[in-house]
C-alpha cells in the first residue's frame, strides 16, 4: 500500500478541509446519539451512534474508524429515513434529514474525490493513515524539534531479506500513533535513511537513551555481520528493558542464547501475543495508550495479523 500511495496537492488541499469538518462533528456527536436513540433505541443506527459518540471521546481520533461509522449511518437514514418522517409519533423529524444531509455532505468528497476506488478495509485503514501523516508532516517536524529529547524513537533491527515483516512492525507502531519520524527501519523508504546521510553516523544518532530497540531475529540476521554489529551496538547503548526481541523463525532461539541477548526478558513472535505484548510494553511506558479490543483487532487487521 505504501508503494502505491499516490497523493497530489488537490487531494491533500480536500482532505484538509474534510478533516476540520470530521473534527468539527464531534460536537453533533452527542445530539446525533440521543436524537436517534429517542427514535428506536436498541436499533442499528443508535448503535452506530453511540459507538460514534465514543469514539469522538478518545484522546487520538481514528479517522478511518470515523469515516466507517458516519458511512453507516448515513446508510441506515437512507433505509429508514422515510419511514421516521412518517410517523407522527417522532419529535423534530427535520433534524433526522438535517444530519443526514450533514453526513452526506461530510463523507461525498471522502468517496468521490479522496479515496481511491476498489480497496478493501484494511487498504483504507492505512490510507486514512497515511493520508493524515502526509498532510500534518510539517506539523510533526515543528512538534518533534521541541520534543525529540522527550519522545521515544524505535529502531527496527533487520535483515532486508525480512523487510515485509519489518514493515508490519513500522504499519503497526503508526497506527498507534507513532510518528514515521520517530522510526527508523531501514527497508521501508519512509523511515530509511533520508537523503545522503551517511549511513553508520545517522545509525549512531538513532541509538540514545530514549530507543527502544527492536530486532527481528532471523537466520538471515545471524548471517549478516552488519545486524551483528548492530546487535553489539544495542547492548552497549540500550538499556535491556528497551530491547525487544521478534524471533522470525524457532529454530534461531539457540542462537539467542549464545549472544548477548541469551538474558532478555522481552521475546517476542510474529503473531498476536508477540503485538500485544509489544502494545502493552508501549502502553506501560506511556508511549501510547491502552486500547479497547476493537480498535486492537482494527490494528490487527492492518497487517493481516489475526
Amino acid at each position: 500500500m505504501e508503494n502505491s500511495l499516490i497523493i497530489n496537492d488537490d487531494i491533500k488541499e480536500v482532505w484538509q478541509n474534510v478533516k476540520f469538518d470530521i473534527e468539527e462533528f464531534k460536537y453533533d456527536s452527542s445530539k446525533l446519539k440521543d436524537l436517534i436513540t429517542s427514535y428506536c433505541e436498541s436499533c442499528l443506527g443508535a448503535t452506530y451512534a453511540a459507538d460514534l459518540d465514543k469514539e469522538y471521546k478518545k484522546n487520538t481520533i481514528n479517522y478511518y474508524r470515523i469515516y466507517t461509522l458516519l458511512t453507516r449511518i448515513l446508510n441506515w437514514y437512507k433505509d429508514n429515513l422515510h419511514k421516521i418522517q412518517s410517523n407522527d409519533f417522532v419529535y423534530h423529524p427535520e433534524e433526522h434529514l438535517e444530519f443526514k444531509n450533514k453526513i452526506e455532505s461530510l463523507l461525498h468528497p471522502i468517496e468521490n474525490f479522496i479515496l481511491p476506488k476498489g480497496m478493501n478495509n484494511r487498504e483504507t485503514n492505512q490510507y486514512f493513515f497515511e493520508l493524515n501523516e502526509l498532510l500534518s508532516e510539517r506539523y510533526k517536524e515543528e512538534v518533534m524539534e521541541e520534543s525529540d529529547l522527550k519522545s521515544p524513537s524505535f529502531f527496527i533491527s533487520h535483515n532486508q531479506l525480512d523487510s515485509k515483516q519489518a514493515q508490519k512492525i513500522v504499519v503497526f507502531l503508526k497506527s498507534l500513533g507513532i510518528s514515521k519520524e520517530r522510526i527508523f527501519c531501514s527497508s521501508v523508504q519512509s523511515t530509511g535513511i533520508p537523503g545522503q546521510a551517511d549511513i553508520n553516523d545517522y545509525i549512531k544518532t538513532q541509538l540514545n537513551d530514549n530507543c527502544f530497540f527492536i530486532f527481528l531475529l532471523s537466520h538471515n540476521y545471524f548471517n549478516s555481520l552488519y545486524c551483528l554489529n548492530e546487535m553489539g551496538a544495542a547492548w552497549i547503548n540500550i538499556e535491556e528493558s528497551k530491547q525487544l526481541v521478534f524471533s522470525l523463525d524457532d529454530s534461531v532461539v539457540n542462537f539467542i542464547n549464545r549472544t548477548v541477548l541469551k538474558s532478555t526478558k522481552n521475546r517476542l513472535n510474529i503473531d498476536r501475543k508477540g503485538f500485544t505484548s509489544l502494545k502493552n510494553v508501549l502502553v506501560k511506558n506511556e508511549i501510547v495508550d491502552e486500547l479497547s479490543s476493537s480498535d486492537f483487532e482494527e490494528k490487527l487487521e492492518t497487517i493481516n495479523i489475526s
